[in-house]
């Protein structure tokens, strides 16, 4: 799961998109799960090189709790919203499996944006720290994370996304001509082992698009989002289609109004799609939530502006038996964390998460049957924390990922969650799993 990014163009060209969990806050990168932080617990200070499977070490959750089953969360209680260092929140009640924070090693000079994990290993797509103005895939299995072959000049796209259909991994994103005012055009990379990459041979579907997003579609294949094609590159609703990843073809393309623009997609397991994004993507101060679904991945619809959406920022969407699960910020300045559920896609409810106010919401997955959501509260010192539930209704949390003052948080869901971090004092991004020891 990932935070949408900036394209790397000049300041006085960019949109205020990134970090839309935080309106109004400038920032260059964001997008599956990897954390970059210090951990404080974890023994000697981590050495400037990755560190190999052998040294992990396993770090148990500070908060006695995790999710536990629907019927046994009660309705958290709302507190005052925390001060700038919060401490972690006892949750209603621990997971019987005793779930800790395992750190799988670190990669420095490295600023993770997404991450995907396969059959064999995990992939993280992002960008050199602290400029961001190289492409680069990290890619491990049970070892060393390692640059990855590329294959391209990377220091001319930038990738936003990485998913896996049970083949083969697609990464995707843009390229970034010389000349900062020529199109982008959209960029798709396959691998099948997460290590050496390809680029798709038939671009042309592509050109003058600009893929924040991708998704792998129920049975294979994929589904991406993104901009370009209207009257700027930076805004839009695309959406791309691929059996392999390697031949794409464009099947929608739409929302030519201003400034709205899709920043993220989610699919559900019988093949149906909602994207989101903002109808403020240029300088023009309050965002709020647009949404648009589909039953079928190229018939798309817009959902009519609501309430709940107003002033607000969605970071991820997952589909629940029944319906779907968001999350993101709602309010002016820091906002609060918050949720909305929906049984269609089209109608959404919103909720507060529990002592939620001041965070930004990072990312929203699945994990072993339950719903993890991380967010940051930014303050003297950054502090990450993660709240959960089984139905989407009742939420316990928070609880504090330790030793973490991430700036930047990528994560990807399954058996257990991987996040990486890269905190704001540093660019050593730490990869960490949570799950049974």
């Amino acid at each position: 799961m990932k935070r949408p990014i900036l394209p790397r163009v000049s300041p006085s060209m960019r949109p205020p998109l990134a970090r839309l969990a935080a309106p109004g806050r400038m920032h260059i990168a964001a997008a599956m799960v990897v954390v970059g932080l210090v951990m404080a617990c974890s023994g000697p200070p981590a050495s400037t090189s990755p560190q190999p499977a052998g040294s992990i070490a396993t770090i148990p959750s500070q908060s006695a709790s995790s999710a536990v089953a629907a019927s046994a969360i009660a309705s958290p209680t709302a507190p005052p919203a925390p001060t700038a260092t919060p401490s972690a929140a006892q949750s209603p009640g621990p997971r019987p499996s005793g779930d800790a924070w395992t750190v799988l090693g670190t990669v420095p000079g490295f600023q993770p944006v997404d991450m995907a994990a396969g059959k064999d290993g995990t992939v993280i797509v992002g960008c050199d720290s602290p400029e961001c103005s190289k492409a680069i895939i990290q890619s491990s299995v049970d070892g060393p994370w390692r640059s990855a072959d590329i294959g391209l000049d990377s220091d001319t796209f930038e990738l936003h996304a990485v998913a896996f259909d049970g083949e083969r991994f697609v990464a995707v994103g843009a390229t970034y001509p010389a000349d900062e005012g020529a199109p982008t055009n959209g960029v798709a990379l396959v691998s099948d082992d997460g290590r050496t990459w390809r680029r798709a041979p038939d671009q042309s579907s592509l050109r003058g698009g600009n893929i924040v997003d991708v998704v792998a579609r129920p049975g294979g294949g994929f589904e991406a989002v993104g901009w370009g094609r209207h009257s700027s590159p930076y805004t839009g609703m695309n959406v791309w289609s691929s059996g392999d990843g390697l031949s794409w073809r464009l099947v929608y393309s739409g929302a030519d109004r201003g400034d709205v623009g899709v920043t993220g997609l989610a699919v559900s397991p019988d093949g149906r799609y909602v994207a989101w994004g903002s109808d403020c993507l240029g300088a023009c101060g309050i965002v709020n939530v647009v949404m648009w679904t589909s039953d079928d991945g190229t018939t798309w619809r817009s959902v009519p502006g609501q309430a709940t959406f107003k002033s607000a920022s969605v970071i991820g969407t997952v589909a629940l038996p029944g319906g779907w699960l968001a999350t993101g910020t709602s309010g002016a300045g820091s906002g609060d964390g918050v949720s909305w559920r929906s049984g269609d896609g089209r109608s959404w409810t919103r909720q507060k998460l529990p002592k939620a106010g001041g965070y930004r919401m990072d990312g929203i997955v699945l994990v072993d049957g339950r719903v993890v959501a991380l967010g940051i509260h930014e303050g003297d010192r950054n502090v990450l924390s993660r709240w959960e539930t089984t139905d989407g209704s009742a939420w316990s949390g928070p609880s504090t990922v330790p030793g973490t003052e991430p700036d930047d948080v990528a994560l990807t869901g399954g058996d257990s969650m991987t996040v990486a971090a890269m905190p704001l004092t540093t660019d050593l991004t730490t990869v960490l799993r949570f799950g049974p020891p």
